[in-house]
């Protein structure tokens, strides 16, 4: 069923037929991703799901550019379906993301006045850019960082906390990328200046956003600016 429903995916003039089958894609799959197969514990091993990673690799990560600018809601399930895909992900997948150049799509979303930026392109973005496979050179090119400090900015002020959780883990996501490369960078100079933000942050009661705020103000690189 499912490369009939990539197929169709494809080629239906109906919105409606493509989210249906978007809809129906991401829930058979989820459906091999919450029950593996013996012996398997990644979509990289066993017979079943290496037809499904065939799939996703070779029909539906080239179509995906066509779904993330589709209409609404399919974008949406196509964030969602890609987070699912990359939990289970051993770097091959991130690694194909970045050779079809997907990833400066997400960052694209990444901006307060775009329809598709939400906690599941966040998610996206921060497991992309955790991805050595995602060069440090593309994460200053798409503006990351600015990008990061704006959503930041914005779900403190308003107490958006499921983008507090996945942006201030973000955060703490590219200092550690600014450490690996050995840069003082955007990152580090501009986190100095949301100190105090970071500081409330750490009294959070959900340890999910306490814990990488932490982190953030204890990381080398704005420890040296700081100093």
């Amino acid at each position: 069923l499912l490369p009939d429903l990539l197929d169709l995916l494809q080629r239906s003039n109906s919105s409606d037929s493509r989210f249906l089958c978007l809809k129906l894609f991401t829930a058979i799959v989820q459906l091999y991703l919450d029950a593996p197969e013996p012996h398997s514990d990644s979509l990289q091993r066993g017979s079943t799901a290496s037809h499904i990673n065939e799939m996703v690799f070779n029909i539906l990560l080239p179509a995906y550019q066509a779904l993330l600018v589709d209409e609404h809601p399919i974008p949406l399930y196509a964030q969602k379906l890609l987070v699912t895909l990359l939990e289970t992900d051993d770097g091959a997948l991130i690694r194909r993301v970045s050779e079809l150049d997907l990833h400066a799509t997400f960052f694209s979303f990444l901006s307060l006045e775009h329809a598709n930026n939400n906690v599941h392109n966040a998610r996206v973005c921060k497991i992309l850019i955790a991805s050595p496979a995602v060069s440090f050179n593309a994460i200053a090119e798409y503006e990351v960082v600015e990008k990061v400090l704006a959503v930041l900015l914005y779900a403190f002020d308003n107490l958006v906390e499921p983008f507090l959780e996945v942006i201030v883990d973000l955060c703490s996501i590219l200092l550690d990328r600014e450490k690996d490369v050995g840069v003082l960078g955007k990152a580090s100079s501009s986190l100095v200046e949301y100190m105090d933000l970071l500081l409330e942050l750490c009294l959070h009661n959900d340890q999910r956003i306490a814990e990488p705020a932490s982190a953030c103000i204890v990381s080398r690189p704005i420890q040296n600016l700081a100093n």
